[in-house]
């Protein structure tokens, strides 16, 4: 096999996965490289900016987001009617911004 038809069957493959199933791919992508970074790097602190994250994701995947180790410290956005009930449980420091 070609890595031209590698390339089209990956496209192929990515093309068809849900909004939510392509947002959890990246952030699975997201958390190995940082893994890696730390492994890597002795004594470096990761900060993550993740921008309306919520969105498109069911609760169980909501909760292993926030749950997750992946860095040092995460800032994540999301629009007010994408906000999970669950996070006012999380203990986390929250702002809310209008």
């Amino acid at each position: 096999m070609s890595d031209e038809e590698v390339s089209d069957d990956m496209t192929t493959s990515i093309e068809s996965l849900s909004r939510g199933q392509n947002k959890m791919l990246l952030l699975e992508i997201m958390h190995r490289s940082v893994s890696y970074v730390k492994s890597s790097q002795s004594g470096v602190k990761i900060m993550l900016l993740l921008d309306d994250i919520f969105s498109e994701l069911d609760e169980e995947h909501i909760s292993s987001v926030l749950m997750s180790e992946m860095a040092d410290k995460m800032v994540m956005t999301t629009q007010p009617n994408h906000m999970p009930k669950s996070i006012q449980s999380q203990d986390m420091n929250t702002i809310i911004l209008p």
